[in-house]
């Protein structure tokens, strides 16, 4: 499978509104360039090195902040592409002090290998919680804490945990999974929600996307972790295909999804039950908030991660 690779050339004010938009386009995993983060780290770190090569800050220096974003080469691909350029084009124009930089996209057709690839230049070993640990498939991970080690490889999807919203769900269900209790992850991604809801203790998990190319990826990483007793992979548009109700519901999406989920979260989860909900940035908390409320969800948590918010709920049958 081919993927067409963005690259959003923006400034460090436009950084977050592009991000944003990606957000309300749908598009919740993306990388982000940022040449002063990089130079902040170099600073904070520079005690742990004797000497820092000046070609490095060279380099820095010339970089433009970009957002790089994965799109598969295929009719949905397509339409998806149309829209952001589109979207941002308009952004272009609104911007007339010029604050946001270019945003010039750069476009790139590559191979599922090129994907691959670049995933591992930048993918290595993590914490998450108090709990777990993210590692590449194609990695060793030392384990002096006894973590529970959850391995992906999200070379062919989305969700390698290193996004903000993905690690505010893997926080919330290390505290809110018990042994013994059932969950459902809308949009599952990589699978790395549902795999670690299994770790964690989760009785039977069922992960769902629209995309077949995420559910083929999530059988994957359920294959990798030796979970495919507990979790079941199906094709789904959300909630279309639930039959059976949950303890514990997680979207790590996007806003306007979350809110249509709030209204049917009925259909999915059991009296009492908890949706974890994720993908939400500062303009869309609002909406989020008020859909749990109008649909019997009580707000137990609000946790946010950067620029990302998690909303945490207990569902009453009113």
């Amino acid at each position: 499978m081919k993927w067409t690779e963005l690259v959003i050339y923006t400034s460090q004010e436009g950084i977050e509104p592009v991000t944003g938009l990606l957000i309300n386009l749908g598009v919740t995993s993306f990388a982000v360039e940022d040449p002063l983060e990089t130079k902040e780290f170099i600073k904070e770190s520079s005690s742990k090195w004797d000497i820092i090569d000046s070609l490095v800050t060279e380099v820095l220096d010339e970089l433009v902040p970009n957002i790089k974003v994965y799109i598969p080469d295929n009719p949905q691909g397509d339409k998806l592409h149309k829209d952001l350029c589109a979207a941002v084009a308009e952004m272009k124009t609104n911007d007339t002090q010029d604050i946001y930089g270019s945003l010039n996209i750069g476009v790139t057709l590559m191979d599922d290998a090129d994907w691959e690839n670049n995933w591992k230049i930048y993918f290595k070993p993590f914490t998450v919680g108090s709990k777990l640990a993210v590692c590449p498939t194609w990695e060793e991970y030392d384990n002096p804490e006894k973590r529970i080690v959850l391995k992906i490889d999200p070379a062919s999807s989305f969700g390698s945990g290193l996004h903000e919203s993905t690690r505010l769900c893997l926080v919330a269900l290390e505290k809110y999974v018990k042994g013994g209790n059932s969950l459902i992850d809308v949009g599952c991604g990589s699978g790395i929600l549902s795999v670690a809801a299994a770790k964690l203790g989760c009785e039977s998990v069922l992960a769902l996307d629209i995309d077949e190319n995420a559910v083929e990826t999530t059988k994957n990483t359920v294959a990798v972790n030796n979970e495919t007793q507990r979790v079941k992979v199906i094709s789904s548009d959300l909630l279309s295909k639930v039959t059976d109700k949950a303890d514990i519901v997680v979207a790590n999406i996007f806003a306007s999804v979350i809110v249509k989920l709030a209204l049917e979260i009925k259909n999915a989860l059991k009296p009492e039950g908890i949706f974890i909900s994720s993908g939400i940035i500062k303009e869309s908390l609002e909406d989020v908030l008020n859909a749990f409320k109008a649909n019997g969800i009580e707000i137990l948590e609000v946790n946010n991660d950067g620029q990302w918010y998690a909303v945490i709920g207990k569902y009453h049958n009113n």
